[in-house]
């Protein structure tokens, strides 16, 4: 259980981090 709750956090963070570039090239634009 422990396992599949971290894997999720990770992913999570990954989408924020992509989410979180898109905006800054979104700006930069």
């Amino acid at each position: 259980m422990q396992g599949d709750l971290c894997s999720g956090v990770e992913t999570d963070g990954i989408k924020d981090k992509e989410k979180i570039k898109k905006v800054i090239e979104i700006v930069r634009q």
